[in-house]
């Protein structure tokens, strides 16, 4: 059962591979950065209007967060795909 269970998993990602690889990159970049761009815009309209956080979000939490953001998974994802790309 267990090869089964292998067999699908395998199968069904190499399925999802070769319908992803028939969208345009731009398309996909477009359509996630499209959907984080509205979390953000969420979570910090959201804090932004509570009085208790409205100050302490804008002035400093909120910077220290984007660079957190940026610099810990920003640099993950370009450090990964500069090691994905090494091969050439």
């Amino acid at each position: 059962m267990d090869w089964l269970t292998m067999s699908l998993g395998l199968g069904g990602g190499g399925i999802v591979l070769f319908v992803l690889k028939k969208i345009p990159n731009e398309k996909i970049c477009a359509f996630v950065e499209g959907g984080f761009e509205k979390i953000g815009v969420a979570m910090t309209a959201g804090l932004s209007k509570f009085s208790w956080t409205k100050g302490v979000w804008n002035k400093t939490i909120e910077p220290w967060f984007i660079d957190l953001i940026d610099n810990i998974f920003g640099s993950m994802v370009r450090g990964l795909i500069k090691g994905l790309k090494s091969d050439k």
